[in-house]
């Protein structure tokens, strides 16, 4: 990808443990409760991400922002989903579609709207971004995907309890 140069992309996160994830669905900052894209475990009980949660090291999210710096937060959000989707990370991969609607054509999933240098557009009208848009996963939001992710971590939770008990 390739972000304009006026901005600091930053990982803020990728990987979280369930007990950050646990108090992150409590805040109201996530949906999910357990195991999820940032919550999982390799069968080698390797902690791994399928998602990272890209800002502007300089924007953040934007709280307690003035309205200017608001505007910038969110036009690095655009340049950061039509980046993401040049490289394939299309459709409810980008947190930046999460909650809007998306439509079928051809048996893909994907959403009918196109990023332009002033925003969201469809038929002449703006269209509201998702509501995590620093969100970038690897994996579409499928549930045979979660599925997959949710086996794969507990059988690397198994073995990592394994180890420690033997060692105990």
């Amino acid at each position: 990808m390739k972000i304009p140069s006026r901005w600091r992309p930053h990982i803020d996160t990728a990987f979280r443990s369930l007990k950050t994830q646990a108090k992150k669905k409590k805040d109201k900052v996530s949906k999910v409760k357990g195991f999820g894209f940032h919550v999982s475990y390799g069968s080698d009980a390797q902690k791994n991400s399928w998602a990272v949660d890209v800002v502007d090291k300089r924007l953040f999210w934007g709280s307690g922002m003035v309205d200017i710096k608001k505007m910038a937060m969110w036009e690095f959000f655009l340049h950061l989903g039509q980046e993401a989707a040049k490289v394939g990370i299309k459709g409810d991969m980008w947190g930046g579609n999460w909650g809007r609607k998306p439509v079928r054509k051809d048996g893909m999933k994907y959403y009918d709207s196109i990023l332009t240098s002033k925003g969201w557009q469809k038929s002449g009208k703006e269209v509201k971004m998702g509501w995590d848009s620093a969100h970038i996963q690897g994996l579409a939001n499928t549930r045979d995907n979660k599925e997959k992710l949710a086996r794969l971590s507990m059988k690397g939770l198994k073995k990592l309890h394994d180890k420690s008990k033997k060692t105990s």
